[in-house]
């Protein structure tokens, strides 16, 4: 995801219509960026990027957020508490993780090492080339949110065939720069949508099954996140704990029931030019590249308990979506 505030666009595109102009503005994944150069290589850290921080540094909270937001801090969880086999990853190993970058390229990933796998770049059409963020399932597609229409695509990740899903933007009446998640619920799994209203601008919370991608309002964000607080990268995890990242470095809890914002971290980090958040068992990880020129792709650790972000390191890959398949090694 990307970095300056969109101008709003209302939208109501269908498959079939002239792409929307688009917006000046980055999180906008709006702009024409160049893409990676081909040479680059498919994993590993850039060790020759200063990041200012060294790798296991935290960075610095920032001050509350100017607007006054009513919400107490992330409460950090036990991971073990609810864990079963429900939760194992199919063949009982390590989930998998995939990036998304600023050119629209898939990756596998590993957290623990940095390492990225290049997987490919699929061709969803002429309404999916600039991409904004993704969201995984456990039945092995990913959701991508492309800014042409601000349409989304189901992806295969294995052949990487893309459909464009029934979901369009104005549903609900939400509009441009939504965000999207895959929650695991009992039984099945959810997409959730993180919009800003057409008709005055609130956050509003919907969900979907992933057959027919019909939204229906969980209800608008209350309390209403602090000016710079959208658009958001969210992502969920196994245990139903969403996560949302704005551009201005506030972490946010939502409770997926009922759209009630009810938690809220200041990161450290601010003014990005393209960020996403992960979910991976139990950890919260972030991506993070600010506008200063030559800035290095970051990626941290965000510890719930010490509300510090830790950076780990840096990557080749800018990052614009992040996701890992929702499930955990067997306990």
């Amino acid at each position: 995801m990307r970095g300056l505030r969109l101008v709003s666009i209302v939208l109501g595109a269908i498959a079939g219509v002239a792409p929307l102009a688009m917006a000046c503005g980055a999180r906008t994944g709006l702009e024409l960026r160049p893409q990676p150069d081909a040479s680059l290589p498919d994993s590993g850290i850039d060790a020759g990027v200063d990041s200012g921080l060294d790798a296991g540094d935290a960075a610095d909270v920032l001050e509350e957020p100017d607007t006054f937001f009513p919400v107490d801090a992330i409460a950090p969880f036990d991971a073990s508490i609810g864990r079963d086999s429900g939760l194992a990853c199919a063949d009982g190993g390590f989930p998998t993780a995939y990036l998304l970058d600023n050119s629209g390229t898939l990756y596998t990933f590993d957290p623990a090492t940095l390492q990225t796998t290049r997987i490919g770049t699929p061709r969803c059409g002429q309404f999916a080339v600039h991409p904004w963020t993704l969201s995984v399932s456990r039945e092995g597609n990913a959701y991508i949110v492309y800014t042409d229409a601000w349409l989304t695509f189901k992806v295969d990740l294995t052949t990487l065939a893309c459909t464009q899903t029934p979901f369009l933007p104005g549903d609900l009446g939400i509009r441009a720069s939504y965000s999207i998640a895959v929650s695991r619920t009992v039984g099945s799994e959810k997409l959730y949508v993180y919009g800003e209203a057409s008709d005055g601008g609130v956050p509003v919370l919907a969900s979907t099954d992933l057959t027919t991608f019909s939204l229906t309002e969980v209800g608008a964000v209350n309390p209403v996140p602090p000016s710079g607080s959208f658009p958001v990268d969210m992502q969920a995890d196994l245990f139903g704990h969403l996560f949302g990242l704005g551009e201005n470095g506030l972490l946010i809890e939502l409770q997926a029931a009922t759209a009630e914002a009810i938690g809220q971290d200041p990161t450290g980090l601010s003014s990005p030019q393209d960020w996403a958040i992960m979910t991976y068992e139990d950890n919260v990880y972030m991506f993070w590249t600010s506008q200063a020129p030559g800035a290095p792709n970051q990626f941290f650790r965000y510890d719930l308990a010490s509300r510090t972000a830790v950076l780990l390191g840096t990557m080749d890959v800018a990052v614009l979506g992040a996701s890992a398949v929702p499930c955990s090694r067997l306990p």
